[in-house]
């Protein structure tokens, strides 16, 4: 409020509390202040609620004018931030003696709140973030990696064609360059390994524009968890990756977590495609434009005569092999077709498939791995191959990042590297279904 200017003492509210104890730690014996949200029920009657728990209130003792006012406590509304007097009665209610309100309020909404979403969170889940994270750091740590920093807005986005960066601009008075929130801090770490760091790994905020059809599993700011070994391959990144997961689960005492104990299954592709969708991707790694041409297929995944490879590729993909990976322990699917190679190698020993892998568990894809590319004039080629066919699916150009294909040039030694999302991991470490159940703030 405000007289001539001024801002004086809100007269309805008071500035502290008196409160002593949280609801869990009331004593058993003696007066004390406690505060919390009210809630109000027609069967249970009155309960105070606060971070620890909840505590029913009795209102019998509480004497007219309690809060000093002249008011009594049929005053109060559900919802309101109050503190009461009291102490333990019969049974396990709070007996209150008196009482005042801190803060006007609202019963928790089932609709029609920004911040509805955040009342249904579970009560510990920051504690539990908390907690994996420190675990995670002490995973990795204890295995000689080194944890990095590396910057969010950057001049070059990943060159990826289905990622849509978040853009923003330079206000630097002078350029005004465009700049982009990073989708991956990839080409980052590729550059620490060129310059000789051997074993990295980061708890990265990460972003990705754009609408997507699988809204439970994904949001436009999401922590990724990245890691990369010098002189090592996307094998010995799978057994780092089975071992975290596995630790993570005892951690926060998963109750599926023996479920999670290594070694994970390995599947490939090829195999994929036959075992779920009763397939034969061979035509497909041999570019013949016959695959899945038949009718089976075409009414199975909703195939048009005039998609292209690719697109009946990933409708089949999607549509019978993705939900059927993981279920019931998890899985690794191995190499990829070779046209999906992304910043991975080709095989040494199949022309037609690379290293790369994601891990499935219960038909949610927890991270993506490779035996990573590094050699550079491979790179340029695929980085132009990348923008042609971002370019003709209609998307905003992306420019290439020169100090990566530089570090490339330098030397960067044979190496593996995964992306590990953390909220999913989150998710189902914790029994939930989609990711607004774990993300604060998610909208």
């Amino acid at each position: 409020m405000h007289e001539n200017g001024k801002t004086r003492p809100d007269p309805n509210y008071p500035a502290r509390t008196r409160r002593q104890h949280d609801i869990r730690g009331v004593p058993s014996k003696g007066q004390v202040w406690i505060a919390g949200k009210l809630a109000h029920d027609q069967e249970a009657g009155y309960t105070l609620e606060d971070a620890s728990g909840s505590i029913g209130l009795n209102f019998e003792n509480a004497s007219k004018g309690g809060t000093g006012d002249g008011r009594n406590h049929t005053s109060l509304s559900p919802g309101d931030i109050i503190e009461v007097q009291g102490g333990k009665g019969p049974g396990s209610g709070f007996s209150v003696s008196r009482f005042r309100v801190l803060a006007p309020g609202k019963p928790f909404p089932r609709t029609g709140s920004w911040n509805r979403a955040l009342w249904n969170l579970p009560r510990d889940l920051f504690e539990r973030r908390r907690r994996l994270k420190e675990a995670l750091r002490v995973f990795f740590l204890d295995r000689g990696f080194d944890e990095v920093e590396t910057p969010v807005i950057v001049p070059a986005p990943g060159q990826e064609p289905h990622l849509d960066p978040f853009r923003t601009q330079l206000d630097d008075g002078e350029s005004g360059k465009e700049m982009f929130l990073i989708t991956s801090p990839e080409y980052f770490h590729k550059r620490l390994l060129a310059a000789g760091f051997e074993k990295i790994f980061e708890i990265a905020r990460t972003f990705r524009n754009g609408p997507s059809e699988t809204r439970g599993l994904h949001h436009h700011e999401f922590t990724m968890v990245e890691w990369y070994r010098a002189f090592a391959s996307y094998e010995e990144i799978m057994v780092d990756m089975e071992e975290l997961v596995y630790t993570l689960a005892i951690d926060v005492a998963f109750e599926r977590a023996e479920q999670l104990k290594p070694p994970y299954a390995r599947l490939s592709m090829k195999e994929a495609f036959e075992r779920f969708a009763g397939v034969d991707l061979q035509p497909f790694l041999d570019n013949d434009p016959g695959f899945a041409r038949d009718e089976a297929s075409r009414n199975a995944f909703g195939l048009n005569p005039d998609d292209p490879l690719r697109t009946r590729y990933f409708k089949i993909f999607v549509g019978g092999v993705e939900p059927a990976l993981g279920r019931g322990e998890p899985v690794f699917l191995i190499d990829f077709p070779a046209s999906e190679a992304s910043l991975s190698k080709i095989s040494e020993h199949r022309s037609n498939v690379c290293e790369r892998f994601e891990l499935y568990i219960d038909g949610v894809e927890l991270a993506n791995g490779f035996t990573e590319l590094n050699d550079p004039e491979e790179q340029k080629q695929r980085f132009a191959a990348e923008t042609e066919e971002r370019k003709a699916a209609g998307g905003l150009p992306v420019p290439q990042d020169p100090s990566f294909l530089d570090a490339l040039e330098l030397g960067m030694p044979p190496s593996g590297g995964v992306a590990l999302g953390f909220d999913r991991l989150i998710m189902l470490l914790l029994g939930e279904k989609e990711l607004s159940s774990v993300v604060p703030f998610f909208s």
